[in-house]
């Protein structure tokens, strides 16, 4: 493999590792400890979104001839990296006794968004009354606001966000199309939630073919757009992160491994990317696990709407404390969904003000869900347009804290949450 130019821009590889909370480690070098990093499987034609920023300030020197200039002063480092991902399963099925695992898209999330919860499956403890709430063996492992999944007599997935957990019995919000029955499997997730203040942040190994072509990216923090086809196409997110400082590779700690050696091969853990054409959108009154209807959707949007701001400090790194999360004077997310057009259903929901809850759900088999949730929306616009030739309708909405779950919390309260499952 060559070493040395010219080489082609779309080959490289991308490693992260989450610096913990504190200024004693923000934007530290880390790659003295390369095991501590992860592979980021990125998308190839995301590769070499990089910027590397080194300010060059005019000191302003007066001059003694006009066609002169002055000597410039180095002044702050920043970067600026973007990449897309696929929104992926891991590929492990939290089924009984089994906690779900942590892939790379959920290593990102859970320091974008600061919240993770790891659930441990169970089995369901005598057949359920009702189709909303019943008796598990252990409730140890679930949480509320998190998800669990149930299969139906033909094997698909259903998920469903947990309102109540009482002893061992769990409620959830949106009610089952079946009786769960005794012995089934209830599988658990990890979910991705966002928190007042994620206070850790992301360091990145960026490495190109060429030798030379290697840098650390210190100190990172940013936001996640979510893409969400419904055409067969892989969903994917695109991370946006910056941060003030970077080191060539040969300033690494690490160096030895960065500067001028070969590739080394990633290695994609927990990693299994899935299609988007098989999916439910389903939606329900807010305290009303009974009022649950699937929506027959051909396009559907999540769009968080987080930002952070760098804390300035000329006792930080590179003038830079850390970052924190700022309030945008709005909504923590807004959504939308095209539908055919067949009765004026949400423009009553749009005049009436009624508290829904939006959860979208792609795939169903073990192995391959994920499930995206705005827990309690408002519809705020309704407005007729062409689907592909279709008369449909456009549903618009925006976030607010969960108003179902009935303990409190970062994870109780979130106003959108990402369920990796099975």
């Amino acid at each position: 493999m060559p070493t040395a130019g010219p080489t082609v821009r779309n080959v490289g590889r991308l490693r992260v590792y989450v610096e913990p909370a504190g200024s004693a480690n923000f934007a530290i070098d880390h790659t003295g400890t390369l095991g501590d990093f992860t592979d980021i499987p990125m998308v190839e034609q995301s590769f070499g979104q990089l910027t590397l920023t080194q300010e060059v300030l005019d000191p302003g020197s007066l001059v003694q001839n006009q066609l002169d200039y002055r000597l410039e002063i180095l002044g702050k480092k920043s970067w600026s990296l973007t990449f897309d991902i696929p929104i992926a399963a891991t590929g492990t099925a939290a089924g009984d006794g089994v906690t779900a695992v942590e892939g790379p898209v959920g290593l990102l999330l859970k320091t974008l968004w600061g919240g993770v919860d790891l659930g441990t499956g169970t089995t369901v403890n005598g057949t359920w009354a009702s189709a909303s709430v019943g008796n598990v063996t252990s409730s140890g492992g679930l949480a509320e606001g998190g998800a669990i999944l149930i299969a139906d007599s033909n094997g698909e997935l259903h998920a469903r966000e947990i309102e109540t957990i009482t002893g061992a019995a769990v409620t959830v919000k949106d009610a089952f199309p079946f009786q769960p029955t005794d012995g089934s499997t209830v599988y658990a997730a990890a979910t991705y939630y966002p928190v007042q203040d994620p206070d850790t942040s992301l360091q990145f190994i960026v490495e190109g073919l060429e030798g030379n072509d290697r840098w650390v990216l210190l100190g990172g923090q940013g936001t996640v757009t979510l893409s969400t086809p419904t055409d067969g196409q892989i969903q994917t997110m695109t991370v946006t992160v910056s941060g003030p400082r970077w080191l060539e590779g040969d300033d690494a700690a690490g160096s030895g491994s960065l500067e001028g050696s070969d590739l080394g091969s990633a290695t994609y853990a927990n990693h299994a990317p899935i299609s988007s054409e098989t999916g439910r959108m389903r939606a329900h009154t807010v305290g009303d696990a009974l009022s649950g209807v699937e929506i027959p959707i051909s396009a559907v949007s999540f769009e968080p709407q987080l930002a952070y701001t760098p804390v300035p400090s000329p006792s930080g790194v590179e003038g830079v404390l850390r970052h924190r999360l700022t309030r945008q004077n709005g909504p923590a997310l807004m959504g939308s969904f095209t539908k055919y057009l067949e009765d004026r259903t949400w423009f009553g929901h749009r005049d009436a003000r009624t508290a829904l809850s939006m959860a979208y759900q792609n795939g169903a088999d073990t192995g391959g869900v994920v499930f995206i949730t705005a827990p309690t929306v408002q519809v705020t616009d309704v407005q007729t347009v062409d689907a592909g030739g279709i008369q449909s309708e456009q549903v618009s909405f925006k976030s607010r804290l969960d108003a179902e779950t009935t303990s409190s919390g970062d994870l109780a309260d979130a106003p959108f949450r990402l369920h990796i499952a099975c």
